[in-house]
């Protein structure tokens, strides 16, 4: 439970007074949020891990996965884990499953397939955005794969949105995030909740071949070509310490250990606590982590009271 976790897991894991190993960028701006995951793809050599909710069929997708097909076919291993419930993968992207599972160089895997037979499963969804690059590269946030999130010219309204890029200078250093990122996709990969895709069609490279140069022909009109390599070291910023928190892999009700951590970060803090997040749905119960007030200004921003 969560009184086991606080009491094994220090929260001077999250806080350091020296330099570590990791240097961060936000990416903020949504069209170079669409450059760096192609910049990312691009130069991988060994592997690609990718955990998404949910994927749109758009331009942003063709050329999110023309990329990983482009991978794939110089050698690199790809594993694609999305939800169960909400991929997407049907309809008109029903073609790109058939393109992703048959490659032999990319698995596909689905955290918890609905069933309507599990009603108790439904809701143990996979919320997870998370690119990993040869374990040092590490790409998470809350933009989804689609238009809305990335061409704000898009028919829908635009999503407003972030990512933070994680670059390892140290990948043996025991404080590195990529790899941490890493280790929590293998579990979930290997989960008793994830079921592997298996190949349903053959000899689909001509397929995908032609998937591939349609959406090359799409940079003629999005301006999201990366000019060369991206200089993430430029870019971005040296931290003291980037953390993984997750909560454990569980049907139901899940022990808040997300939660935990924070309120701690909070009631440690000396000046100022900076929060946003578009929904803060806080159930009672989540009220006995805090003990005081904190002595710390907290200043939280969300989308509307609607919403929290």
């Amino acid at each position: 439970d969560a009184q086991d976790y606080i009491d094994t897991k220090n929260i001077e894991r999250c806080t350091s007074d020296a330099t570590g190993p990791d240097r961060a960028a936000l990416l903020e701006d949504p069209l170079f949020s669409m450059t760096a995951r192609i910049d990312l793809l691009r130069r991988a050599e060994h592997s690609i891990d990718i955990a998404y909710y949910t994927l749109h069929s758009g331009v942003s997708s063709d050329l999110f996965f023309a990329e990983v097909m482009k991978a794939a076919d110089r050698g690199v291993e790809v594993r694609i884990l999305l939800d169960g419930m909400f991929h997407n993968l049907r309809g008109s992207l029903r073609s790109l499953r058939h393109d992703l599972s048959d490659h032999p160089n990319i698995s596909l895997a689905l955290y918890e397939p609905f069933t309507l037979l599990a009603p108790w499963r439904w809701h143990n969804r996979l919320h997870d955005k998370l690119i990993i690059v040869d374990d040092t590269f590490l790409l998470t946030g809350g933009r989804n794969i689609g238009d809305k999130y990335f061409f704000h010219n898009h028919e829908d309204e635009p999503v407003y949105d972030r990512d933070v890029m994680i670059v390892s200078t140290h990948l043996d250093h025991p404080h590195s995030a990529a790899p941490q990122a890493a280790a929590y996709f293998h579990t979930l990969w290997t989960h008793q909740y994830t079921e592997i895709q298996h190949p349903s069609s053959a000899g689909r490279e001509a397929q995908r071949q032609e998937f591939i140069d349609a959406a090359q022909a799409q940079y003629q009109i999005h301006p999201v070509h990366p000019d060369g390599y991206i200089d993430w070291i430029q870019r971005s910023v040296p931290t003291n310490r980037v953390t993984l928190i997750h909560n454990p892999l569980l049907r139901g009700n899940k022990s808040p250990h997300i939660w935990a951590d924070i309120t701690r970060l909070i009631q440690q803090a000396e000046e100022e606590v900076v929060m946003q997040s578009p929904y803060i749905i806080a159930h009672r119960s989540m009220t006995t982590y805090v003990n005081a007030p904190p002595e710390a200004q907290v200043h939280l921003l969300s989308n509307s009271l609607a919403s929290s």
